[in-house]
């Protein structure tokens, strides 16, 4: 790396932080860490509609159990024979 005498300035180029980016801009994510974050909002929302279907379907499924109950336990509609 070539050194600069004391005092000398790159003109050219804008200050830099010691993290590497340039003074007063915030780093700019990158494309992997853009597509990170939509990986994880796409999973997340079918995560939160996931947990929405099962509360919406549970109530159906209880209530099909009971009736299958009934069926099989008040001889209501069907019919089991002893082969």
């Amino acid at each position: 790396m070539a050194s600069t005498p004391s005092g000398a300035r790159n003109i050219g180029a804008p200050a830099k932080t010691r993290h590497g980016y340039a003074a007063g801009r915030p780093p700019q994510p990158t494309r992997t860490r853009r597509a990170t974050i939509a990986a994880v909002n796409v999973g997340s929302l079918g995560a939160i509609f996931c947990g929405i279907g099962a509360f919406l379907t549970l109530p159906i499924a209880f209530i099909g159990f009971y009736h299958m109950a009934r069926q099989i336990t008040d001889g209501g509609p069907l019919v089991i024979t002893q082969a």
